[in-house]
């Protein structure tokens, strides 16, 4: 059996363990806001708050979400579940995929490490992999969230900022060389490279701004080139 060239095999949720057409950005901007208001905090601060966490270069959706319930005295842990229960109806497009879970459960017999990676949070992930059947194979997976990039202020490091990297492999115990980041945004893709990671970005054509090792079309397509 072929040696495979990492440790560790990081993959992103969204546009990885499903397909990239149902991606998910359309519905989760609204689903967060939506459910602001439902919990009692006006469009005009929202909206506000979103302004001054740009203006401080404090990135991602779920940062807002954290400052939100911060100065709101909201559950962090209920915002997050009452986003999932606004995307039900996403995760009903989603469909099994045999294939797929018997490829990951082959790759998880050959590396030390095979995780999810994403700047979403592990209430949707686990949607997403009930609802693709692999939950058999990837129901002992460590996720890191976007809530593991945590820092010692609190403020969450998503992709593609390099902090976030560094931070889930340190706790994986890896050097970035020893682990292959499976991502299908461009953007985290370079970032991960950046940090010398080996990278596969998961698009129907090679794109010059990822700058990815390697490239394929889907997750089960990768699984049947390395394995």
């Amino acid at each position: 059996m072929t040696k495979l060239p990492f440790r560790a095999v990081l993959l992103d949720c969204d546009g990885v363990l499903y397909d990239g057409a149902l991606t998910l950005l359309k519905q989760i901007v609204p689903a967060v806001k939506s459910t602001a208001l439902d919990m009692g905090i006006p469009e005009s601060v929202y909206e506000a708050t979103g302004r001054r966490l740009r203006s401080q270069n404090i990135k991602g959706l779920y940062n807002l979400v954290r400052v939100l319930c911060a100065e709101h005295n909201l559950s962090y842990a209920r915002f997050c579940a009452k986003i999932v229960a606004c995307l039900q109806p996403f995760y009903n497009q989603l469909t099994p995929c045999l294939r797929t879970a018997q490829l990951l459960a082959a790759l998880a017999d050959r590396v030390d490490h095979l995780v999810i990676y994403t700047n979403n949070h592990f209430l949707h992930v686990a949607e997403v992999i009930d609802r693709r059947g692999f939950g058999a194979v990837l129901q002992d997976t460590v996720v890191f969230d976007v809530g593991a990039t945590a820092d010692a202020n609190g403020v969450f490091h998503p992709k593609p900022l390099p902090q976030g990297y560094l931070m889930v492999l340190a706790q994986l115990g890896v050097q970035p060389h020893e682990a292959v980041m499976v991502d299908d945004a461009p953007h985290n893709i370079a970032a991960a490279r950046h940090v010398g990671m080996q990278t596969v970005h998961i698009s129907p054509v090679a794109d010059a701004a990822a700058n990815a090792h390697d490239t394929a079309p889907s997750l089960e397509a990768w699984l049947l080139g390395l394995l």
